[in-house]
């Protein structure tokens, strides 16, 4: 058991810590306590197992390794995204999930704009053209059906 004062080391990064209090609680079915480390917050089971609470700083396979660049913007610019953050959502997972939409919607526009050309060399070299008023005539078409299919969902 650990009593204030007490050094130890955490189970994940050997760093040595130390219990400021025993504030037990259950988590998973484990009891825990509360400790210190040098300001940041520990948890300890009763298993004798430490662990930081920044486990973001020890190596997983899973963890992050990479950084983007910091950026400075306009205090209106950050207002203004931190005003559509969802509940329990973070700047930063709302600046990753932004890069992450645009890095897919530019991926899709460049295979759009590649099939597009190799369209385009393909009828030059077949000398077979599709007129554009009945590619337009079968996308009105197209848009009709859905737009039948939807009005139906929505009385049904």
């Amino acid at each position: 058991m650990f009593a204030n004062g007490t050094i130890t080391r955490c189970s994940a990064c050997a760093s040595q810590v130390r219990s400021v209090s025993l504030g037990v609680t259950s988590r998973r079915g484990l009891r825990v306590a509360s400790l210190r480390r040098f300001g940041l917050g520990l948890v300890v089971d009763w298993v004798a197992r430490v662990e930081c609470i920044a486990t973001a700083t020890h190596w997983s396979p899973n963890m992050k390794s990479a950084t983007l660049p910091s950026l400075r913007v306009e205090p209106e610019l950050r207002e203004a995204a931190e005003s559509v953050l969802q509940e329990g959502e973070t700047l930063s997972g709302f600046i990753e999930a932004s890069v992450r939409e645009t890095i897919l919607r530019r991926r899709t526009r460049a295979e759009f704009i590649a099939r597009g050309l190799a369209a385009r060399d393909e009828a030059k070299g077949t000398g077979v053209y599709i007129d554009a008023d009945v590619v337009h005539d079968r996308l009105t078409e197209k848009l009709a059906e859905a737009r039948t299919r939807l009005q139906k969902k929505a009385r049904a």
